[in-house]
């Protein structure tokens, strides 16, 4: 990779630092933000790989602003687990780009310090590193399913889908054309259900929102465009 830069080179070459602090050629850079600019896995080797592990179930809780705490029941037989996060749910666990961190301890808890509400997943290693299937979390405030985060709704009514909250007996739905939901063009309280379907003028960018009448937060903001 470094020779590609190297003047009246014709072959290979073998390159050396004894110190990388001096980044020469910009080694340090490359290796960041080219070959390891995302976190991975470690290869599974399909000759020894065991069986995997039952999927932990886990849940979310703001415990204090700024810190989101993830939890789930240890499993004895488990190397580790991998803590996944991102916006929407749709890519968790399918990308790594969206592996926030690999836990090797046997607390069963993870501390995520963040302002921003975050959707997460779980998956247990086995000792050869093999995951379980991906495991959604429960969280503390509702999560949103439809429309999807950043998608085109081309129907004549925008169908509105939220995950139903356990206990919970109405919900207040917030529809708008910011993000600080300044302009509210749709909104409603004391829904007994977690669907609707509502027109919308065409032309416009949303932000929406749920709240379920036994949570404290608002949902994640998601966007969709009309």
């Amino acid at each position: 990779r470094l020779n590609r830069d190297t003047d009246g080179c014709l072959g290979s070459v073998y390159f050396t630092a004894n110190n990388f602090f001096q980044n020469p050629k910009n080694t340090i850079d490359s290796l960041k933000l080219d070959l390891y600019a995302n976190r991975a896995l470690w290869p599974v080797n399909q000759h020894q790989k065991g069986k995997a592990l039952k999927a932990p179930l886990v849940f979310s809780e703001r415990i204090a602003k700024g810190v989101v705490k993830l939890f789930w029941e240890v499993d004895p037989q488990a190397w580790g687990y991998v803590v996944y996060r991102s916006i929407t749910q749709q890519d968790l666990g399918k990308e790594g780009t969206t592996i926030l961190d690999v836990v090797t301890d046997d607390s069963g808890i993870y501390m995520d310090r963040t302002s921003k509400q975050w959707f997460y997943a779980v998956t247990a290693l086995n000792p050869f590193k093999l995951e379980s299937r991906v495991a959604q979390v429960i969280y503390d405030f509702v999560a949103l399913r439809k429309p999807k985060y950043a998608s085109e709704v081309k129907s004549y009514l925008v169908p509105f889908v939220w995950e139903a909250k356990l206990q919970a007996k109405s919900y207040h739905i917030q529809v708008a054309t910011d993000k600080e939901f300044s302009f509210v063009v749709y909104e409603e309280q004391l829904l007994d259900r977690n669907r609707l379907n509502k027109k919308l003028p065409r032309g416009y960018t949303y932000f929406w929102r749920v709240k379920a009448d036994n949570t404290e937060d608002w949902s994640p903001i998601w966007t969709f465009r009309r």
